[in-house]
């Protein structure tokens, strides 16, 4: 019966992550106009745990819980999203820039979708901008309410200290029905968008 839609989430789910917006780094990231070392103290002051978002298909996108202070290096950074106001949802999509990018080794982090929700593999890419993206997928398309997403889960390299801070704004969102059915989301909005996500961490904020 959903074999049809099973394969559109496998698509979407696959390393390369061919769904998403390309035109995803935000122009708000350090890296574009801090030069300083990973050491530096990264500004988070714009970052909330929550935005409102009035979507076709979803209300309001925040971050539930997590450990992301006191981390050094091997440790995890966990980030866990919850969405509410959602409507027949089937499938989303997160990106997070992370300053400095190198500080994580991805090759050890994975996203763990919360029931009903799956995901493919370790469930996350990084594209070449440092950009982490992850996904996640409901074959019935029955997620209504408020539900938590899941939960990202970083591990931190050998060079990662107590006293590195990384900044993690939220860049993208997007959820609905379909690949086709979606309300979709900016840290920078165009297209005459009023609605800007504000939501993400700072590691070992002080």
């Amino acid at each position: 019966m959903y074999v049809r839609f099973v394969a559109m989430v496998l698509v979407c789910l696959v390393p390369v992550i061919a769904c998403g917006n390309d035109a995803s780094k935000s122009s708000d990231s350090p890296g574009d106009s801090d030069p300083s070392g990973p050491d530096a103290p990264v500004d988070g002051s714009r970052l909330t745990r929550r935005t409102e978002l009035d979507g076709q298909y979803v209300g309001a996108l925040e971050i539930t819980g997590g450990h992301w202070t006191g981390i050094g290096a091997g440790d995890t950074i966990r980030i866990t999203f919850q969405a509410s106001g959602m409507s027949g949802i089937g499938q989303f999509e997160i990106k997070m820039s992370t300053d400095p990018a190198i500080m994580i080794d991805l090759a050890q982090s994975r996203f763990a979708p919360e029931s009903p929700f799956i995901t493919m593999g370790a469930g996350i890419d990084q594209q070449a901008d440092g950009t982490i993206h992850f996904v996640g997928a409901d074959l019935h398309r029955g997620s209504n309410g408020t539900r938590t997403l899941g939960t990202l889960e970083l591990v931190t390299s050998a060079a990662f200290t107590p006293q590195t801070q990384v900044r993690m704004p939220v860049t993208y969102f997007s959820m609905g029905p379909t690949m086709a059915e979606r309300s979709s989301f900016e840290r920078d909005p165009c297209c005459g968008s009023s609605v800007a996500l504000t939501l993400g961490v700072v590691v070992n904020d002080e």
